[in-house]
């Protein structure tokens, strides 16, 4: 039988109780579906700085195979990709066949494990990306995975209707982290040539393209949509800021002589306000070490749409 490995971070406490609540919702949807063989690694991000104890938060999942799940602590909040990296690091030791990774703001639905088990089994791709709907909306799409369009990560799909098929042509797709599955292999291919499965130093939006470029890189891009493998998610909070900080880190980190060119185009938007702060995040997130290995940013040349402007609009 094939088997998974799920990894949800969270760095909140019941203090947070919308958060707190759909956590506890998301963990019990899949503790009911793990198989024998799979496990779900629950990584509490910084119990220094404010993540509830796992063992507290396991108490309310109320688990029938508190075997199949293993807590992992982290004692200072290291932000979602050094949480992901300590997740991946504790679900390749379990040598599952492939490893998922379900954001604490998702609620998988019934049956979502089974189905990308199923895909995973009869499929020759790299990773998966489930459907994500609305939690308030349910019949809106949030996003069927991401594709790149002038250095942002757009999310396919996003607020179009479960009927409305909508197009994203020949673009290059790649998986939402915040409900996905990556073959075993292909992790332990990133982990093995960068020395972690996604660089520390992103602004928020930068992990899945991160992820999905270290895997193009390296071989391992063919990745496919779940549509029947259905999440829920709250509506996100647009960052304008942190939009443009990711925009120009990606025109630095993935792109070669773009910098410059994306600057000028967002001095012309609506929201150049924000552009000062944006660049000093940004240029402070490329100075430091990008990979433990000390291997270079991967390079987005020829998988996505060529044409860059100035719009930083997420959707």
């Amino acid at each position: 039988m094939t088997s998974i490995a799920l990894i949800t971070v969270y760095h909140f406490n019941s203090s947070k109780a919308d958060s707190y609540a759909r956590l506890v919702r998301g963990l019990r949807s899949m503790a009911r579906q793990l198989g024998p063989n799979d496990k779900l690694i629950l990584v509490a991000n910084g119990i220094r700085d404010g993540a509830e104890d796992p063992d507290k938060v396991l108490k309310e999942v109320d688990s029938a195979h508190p075997e199949r799940i293993e807590p992992v602590v982290i004692l200072n909040n290291i932000h979602a990709s050094g949480g992901l990296n300590v997740g991946i690091s504790a679900a390749l030791r379990q040598r599952c066949h492939w490893i998922g990774s379900v954001q604490s703001s998702v609620v998988v639905g019934a049956g979502w494990l089974e189905t990308m088990r199923s895909k995973a089994h009869s499929s020759k791709a790299d990773g998966f990306a489930g459907r994500l709907v609305y939690e308030e909306q349910p019949d809106t799409i949030w996003s069927e995975g991401h594709y790149l369009k002038c250095g942002l990560t757009q999310d396919i799909r996003y607020n179009r209707a479960l009927n409305d098929p909508g197009e994203i042509g020949d673009r290059w797709a790649f998986p939402c982290l915040s409900a996905a599955l990556f073959s075993a292999k292909t992790v332990q291919s990133v982990v093995d040539n960068y020395g972690n499965f996604v660089t520390e130093r992103l602004p928020h939006y930068g992990d899945c393209t991160d992820v999905a470029l270290r895997c193009a890189r390296l071989g391992h891009k063919a990745f496919s949509l779940v549509e029947d493998a259905r999440g829920t998610k709250r509506r996100p909070h647009r960052e304008r800021a942190e939009i443009m900080c990711s925009q120009l880190l990606a025109a630095q980190r993935y792109y070669s002589d773009r910098f410059e060119e994306v600057r000028k185009s967002l001095e012309d938007s609506k929201y150049v306000r924000f552009l000062d702060d944006a660049l000093r995040c940004a240029l402070n997130l490329d100075s430091g070490q990008y990979s433990p290995k000390n291997q270079p940013p991967p390079k987005a040349s020829n998988l996505e749409d060529q044409e860059w402007g100035a719009s930083i609009s997420p959707n």
